[in-house]
C-alpha cells in the first residue's frame, strides 16, 4: 500500500509570513540547533518556561517598554520556524507554536490596550505554526481592519495556497514517475522489448533499459525544476513553471504535458496533465477535480494503486466540494483496507479490452482448429493399426487435449514474455504450470461437454420435451438442452480453475472461492459472447469448414466403436476401403461397406449419439 500523503510542511510559509519583523537579540539556528532533537527541545522548552515566568512575573513598565519585550519574542519564534525549515525539525516547529501561544498569554494578560490588542494576531499566528492555514487564514482576515500586516499575509497566503498546493502535486508526480518505473522495466524486459531494445542498441546505441530510464530522468529533472521555480517565489502554478523551460532535453516534455491537459482521454493515460490543469488554475474548479478523481479511478483499475492512492490524497487536501474531498476520503479508505471482490471483479469488466477478446478468441479458434485436426490424425492412424473402440477414441482425445492444451499453454507463455520480463516468465516451474494447469482446463471442459452432448437430449426426451413423433425436440426441449450445456460448460470452468488453484498451478484470487467464481461466470459470458460475435464475422464459408471437421471426427469414432461392437459379435473387416472405411462380411453375406445408419448392424451396435 502506498503510504499516506504527507502534508505540506507550514514551516517556509510560516517563515515568508512572519519574516516581517527584524530579528533583536535573538539567536541564530546555528546557536539553537542541537545534534538530538530531543535534547534540544527539552533544552529549549525549559528556556520557554522560563521566559513565560519571567514575562507574566514582572510586567513592564510601560507599554513601549511591554512592546519592544513582544518584539523579541516574535523573532525568537521567526527563528525556531527557521530553522524547522533549514533542518526539518518537528522539535523546532513545536517550539514556534509554544512561543506563539506564549505571546498569545502575555497580550492577553496585559493591561495595557496596546499590547492586549495584539493577543489574537498572535493567536492567529500560533494557528499558522500548528499548520492550520485555513483556520490561520480566516483569523488573519478578521484582524485586517486592525493590523496592516494581517492584510499583507492575507494576500500572501492566497497566492502561496496556489503554490502549495502545486508543490503537493509535484510528489503525486513523482509518485507516478516511480510506479511507471517498475512497469516500464518489467515490459523492456519482455521478449518485446528486447527485441526493440536491439534494434535500438544498432541504430543509437542503448538498450531498452538505457531508453526507460533515460525517459524516466528526463520527468525527474522537468519536476525538479518546476519546483525550484514554484520555490523560488518565481512561478506559483506548475502550467507557468513549464512554460518557462528552456533546456531543449526538458522542453520537448513540458510541451506534450501543456497540450495533454486539454485532452479529453478518460483511460487514466492523462492524468499527470489533468492533475496539472487542476491545481493550476487561480480557483479551483469542481469540474477539473471530478475528472481527477476518475483518471485516478482509471489508474487505480489499470496501472496500479500508488499513482490513484496520491492522487485521492491530494483531492482530499484541495477539494473545493465536501462531496469531491468525502469520495477521495473514501476511494483512500477503501485502498487501505483492500478491495473487495465486487471492486475487484468490476475492474477486471471495465478494463476488458474488445481487441484483447478478438484476439484471445482468435487464439481459440485455432487451437481448437489444431486439436481437432490432431483428433482426426489419431483416429486414421489408430484405425490403420486395427485399434478400435473406447481404446480408440480415448486415445484421440488424450491426442486432441495434448494438441489443443499444449498450443493454448504456448500462446499463453508467448503472451506473457512478450510484455513482461521474459527472464521471470520463461522459468521452468512457470512452463510447466502453465502447460499442466492448460491440459486440465481443456481436457476437463471437454469432458463435461460430452457429457453434457451425451445426456442433455436424453434428459429431454425423457421428459417428452419433443415435438409429435417423437423425432424432434419441441421448443421447451432445445431450452432445456441449452440449458444443461451452458451449465455443464460453465461447470467445467469452475471445476478445473478450483482443481489447478488446489494443486498449486494457479493462483488462488484474494477473495477464495467467491472471487474466483464471480472471474469464471464474467469469462464464460465474455467469451460466450465473443464466440457468437466470431462466428457473424467469419461467414458461413469458415463456419461450415469447422463443421465439415468435426462431423468428419464424429464419423471416424462412430466407425471406430461400430467396429468393434461388430468384431465382437463375430464380424471380421478383411479389408477397407480407400478412405479407410472398414468392409466387413460374414458367412451368408458378401462384402459391404457397413455404416451407421445400416439397418444391418444390430441395434446394440449402433452409436447413439444423446
Amino acid at each position: 500500500m502506498a503510504k499516506a500523503f504527507p502534508a505540506l510542511s507550514i514551516l517556509p510559509l510560516a517563515v515568508r509570513l512572519a519574516g516581517q519583523w527584524p530579528v533583536v537579540d535573538a539567536k541564530s539556528p546555528h546557536e539553537v540547533s542541537e545534534d538530538d532533537p530531543q535534547k534540544f527541545y527539552q533544552k529549549e522548552s525549559r528556556a520557554l518556561e522560563k521566559l513565560e515566568t519571567d514575562l507574566l512575573g514582572t510586567p513592564p513598565e510601560n507599554a513601549e517598554a511591554g512592546l519592544e519585550q513582544l518584539k523579541k519574542v516574535e523573532a525568537l519564534a521567526q527563528q525556531y520556524l527557521q530553522l524547522g525549515a533549514q533542518e526539518e525539525g518537528d522539535a523546532s516547529q513545536r517550539l514556534a507554536e509554544r512561543t506563539y501561544e506564549l505571546l498569545e498569554k502575555v497580550a492577553s494578560n496585559s493591561n495595557f490596550p496596546e499590547i492586549k490588542k495584539r493577543a489574537p494576531l498572535y493567536a492567529a499566528y500560533h494557528q499558522l505554526a500548528q499548520g492550520d492555514f485555513d483556520g490561520a487564514k480566516e483569523a488573519f482576515t478578521e484582524l485586517r481592519a486592525d493590523f496592516d500586516e494581517a492584510w499583507d499575509i492575507v494576500k500572501r497566503m492566497k497566492s502561496d495556497e496556489i503554490r502549495g498546493r502545486n508543490l503537493k502535486a509535484l510528489y503525486a508526480w513523482e509518485v507516478f514517475i516511480e510506479e511507471g518505473q517498475e512497469k516500464a522495466l518489467d515490459e523492456a524486459h519482455g521478449i518485446g522489448g528486447v527485441a526493440s531494445g536491439m534494434i535500438t542498441k544498432l541504430a543509437d546505441d542503448k538498450t531498452s533499459d538505457d531508453l526507460v530510464y533515460e525517459k524516466v530522468g528526463i520527468e525527474k529533472d522537468l519536476i525538479a525544476a518546476v519546483r525550484q521555480q514554484l520555490l523560488s517565489g518565481k512561478e506559483k502554478t506548475i502550467d507557468d513553471a513549464l512554460l518557462n523551460i528552456d533546456d531543449p532535453r526538458l522542453k520537448p516534455r513540458a510541451h506534450d504535458l501543456l497540450e495533454q491537459r486539454r485532452a479529453g482521454r478518460d483511460d487514466g493515460g492523462n492524468v499527470i496533465a489533468h492533475m496539472i490543469r487542476y491545481v493550476s488554475d487561480s480557483k479551483l474548479d469542481a469540474g477539473n477535480g471530478e475528472n481527477l478523481l476518475r483518471d485516478a479511478d482509471q489508474c487505480e483499475a489499470r496501472f496500479g494503486v500508488k499513482t490513484a492512492y496520491a492522487m485521492y490524497s491530494l483531492l482530499r487536501e484541495t477539494a473545493p466540494s465536501e462531496h469531491l474531498k468525502n469520495t477521495s476520503m473514501e476511494k483512500m479508505a477503501a485502498l487501505e483496507k483492500g478491495k473487495g471482490v465486487g471492486a475487484r471483479l468490476w475492474d477486471m469488466i471495465r478494463t476488458t479490452s474488445l481487441e484483447e477478446v478478438a484476439f484471445e478468441i482468435l487464439v481459440m479458434k485455432g487451437c481448437q482448429t489444431l486439436g481437432a485436426l490432431a483428433k482426426l490424425a489419431t483416429l486414421t492412424k489408430l484405425s490403420e493399426a486395427g485399434i478400435t473402440g473406447y481404446k480408440a477414441t480415448a486415445l484421440a482425445f488424450g491426442a486432441e487435449a495434448l494438441a489443443e492444451g499444449g498450443a493454448f499453454g504456448t500462446m499463453q507463455l508467448a503472451q506473457e514474455a512478450a510484455n513482461h520480463d521474459a527472464g521471470k516468465v520463461l522459468t521452468t516451474e512457470h512452463i510447466l504450470k502453465v502447460y499442466a494447469s492448460n491440459l486440465i482446463m481443456i481436457g476437463g471442459l471437454k469432458q463435461f461437454g460430452n457429457l453434457s452432448a451425451k445426456y442433455a437430449p436424453r434428459a429431454a426426451r425423457a421428459l417428452e420435451m419433443v415435438k409429435a413423433g417423437g423425432e424432434e425436440l419441441s421448443k421447451g426441449g432445445e431450452v432445456l438442452v441449452g440449458s444443461m450445456n451452458h451449465a455443464a460448460g460453465f461447470g467445467g470452468m469452475v471445476a478445473t480453475n478450483q482443481l489447478n488453484q488446489k494443486l498449486g498451478l494457479s493462483e488462488t484470487p484474494e477473495g477464495g472461492f467467491l472471487e474466483s467464481l464471480a472471474h469464471d461466470a464474467f469469462s464464460y459470458l465474455k467469451y460466450g459472447i465473443a464466440q457468437k460475435g466470431m462466428d457473424g464475422v467469419m461467414g458461413p464459408e469458415l463456419a461450415k469448414k469447422s463443421q465439415d471437421l468435426h462431423q468428419k471426427i464424429l464419423e471416424w469414432n462412430t466407425a471406430l466403436v461400430i467396429e468393434a461392437n461388430l468384431k465382437s459379435l463375430g464380424y471380421e473387416a478383411p479389408q477397407r476401403t480407400a478412405e479407410g472405411t472398414p468392409l466387413f462380411k460374414d458367412a451368408n453375406q458378401d462384402s459391404k461397406t457397413l455404416r451407421s445408419t445400416d439397418p444391418r448392424i444390430p441395434d446394440e451396435a449402433r452409436l447413439r449419439r444423446g
